[in-house]
């Protein structure tokens, strides 16, 4: 209890959207769990719920504050333009945060309630608009949505960007390899008939299906994309050859079980989660990788190199030497109730991957705007104050 108290203490409300909204850019929406974020935070996953109900609540949380962190400009003067740039700004936040405008527009309470939503109100109401309030809701979430709906912040991600690829539940036989260089897709299914599908989505979200369990055919990322691995629960005999990417993170459901994971050489400190009640997972790591593992008592047959536990009575860390001290390595977490989890370094050697840092050919991507719809809606406004301001009711505007 008192462990629970200090970690408890050490949190606030800001602490923890600001780590919800770092995981939120790298895994997505799917990918963001509250055991997870207590994971990212160094706490038991009781401690958030001191501060807040359930992910749902938190999600609540993080729109609030990416709306607040726009502001009503004072210049240039003139409703129009202070109102314009408004949009624009929060367009261009939301699309620096990867799940930024599916969490706005997932939460539309939060929206109406915002303090950008009251000051908009009141500058349209300044400017002699009746209806200033629904007004002012209508173009944040057009704004949002122009975020959402732009070709290069969704269906056409960036090289370098993080993508997430989710195994669904009941899937089984799924391998999945890297892409050969220059391929154009984020992701491809080759093999034919008896390959995975996978449903490229909005988001950065790749999800893979393969209920058939045919032995035919692969999932094929691409290299110029870093990418976030989940496993969900309820699948079988994965194979995932991942040299030769660049990784964000793994994560294994419970319920998942036999999979073999062949790891590149990681560049920064990358997250690996074994849920509990995993049975039969094999991590190969190049040799010389560093690792940190963090096992949980009651777990079951665990091998790290040439040390081998039977039975967990209480909680192992066990590092490769140097391994706090590196600055690349595999931060591994295995909770209790795992069976046979084996971690060993006999991967082959690939080259990391380069970080695409730059666009495709083609130069510098175009500069986004925001979507018409937000100069539709203005234009409406604009209307009706100069159908006021003819019949005498409005003094002419700036």
């Amino acid at each position: 209890m008192r462990r629970q108290e200090t970690e408890t203490s050490a949190l606030n409300r800001e602490a923890v959207i600001q780590a919800a909204l770092e995981m939120l850019d790298t895994v997505g929406i799917d990918g963001l769990s509250m055991r997870a974020l207590a994971d990212h935070l160094g706490v038991k996953a009781a401690s958030l719920y001191w501060h807040l109900r359930d992910k749902e609540q938190l999600l609540e949380m993080v729109a609030e504050t990416l709306l607040d962190r726009v502001e009503v400009p004072t210049s240039p003067v003139g409703w129009r333009p202070q109102v314009a740039a408004t949009c624009e700004s929060l367009a261009q936040l939301l699309r620096d945060h990867r799940a930024g405008a599916g969490v706005v527009l997932g939460n539309l309470l939060a929206v109406q309630r915002s303090r950008l939503t009251h000051e908009l109100t009141r500058t349209l109401r300044l400017a002699g608009l009746e209806d200033a309030e629904g007004a002012s809701f209508a173009l944040v979430v057009e704004a949002a949505a122009s975020a959402s709906t732009s070709p290069a912040a969704t269906l056409l991600p960036r090289p370098g960007e993080v993508m997430t690829l989710a195994i669904d539940s009941g899937s089984w036989r799924v391998m999945v390899r890297a892409a050969p260089p220059g391929t154009v897709d984020v992701a491809t299914s080759a093999g034919g008939g008896g390959a995975p599908s996978i449903d490229v989505r909005p988001g950065g979200l790749v999800v893979v299906h393969n209920r058939r369990g045919g032995n035919r055919g692969a999932v094929e990322l691409s290299p110029d994309y870093t990418w976030y691995i989940k496993v969900h629960g309820g699948t079988w005999n994965t194979v995932l050859d991942l040299s030769g990417l660049r990784l964000s993170g793994i994560e294994m459901d419970s319920g998942s079980g036999n999979i073999t994971c062949t790891l590149p050489a990681p560049a920064g400190a990358v997250p690996i989660r074994v849920n509990s009640g995993i049975v039969n997972v094999t991590f190969h790591r190049p040799r010389n990788t560093a690792v940190h593992a963090a096992v949980s008592s009651g777990s079951v047959k665990v091998r790290l190199d040439d040390r081998t536990i039977k039975a967990m009575a209480s909680d192992v860390h066990w590092d490769t030497p140097g391994a706090l001290r590196s600055d690349d390595r595999y931060d591994v977490t295995v909770y209790s109730g795992c069976v046979r989890v084996t971690m060993d370094a006999s991967a082959p050697a690939v080259p990391r991957p380069p970080r695409p840092d730059a666009p495709h050919e083609g130069g510098e991507p175009l500069p986004r705007r925001t979507d018409q719809g937000v100069n539709l809606i203005l234009d409406g406004i604009e209307k009706r104050l100069s159908d006021l301001q003819i019949r005498g009711g409005l003094p002419a505007s700036t």
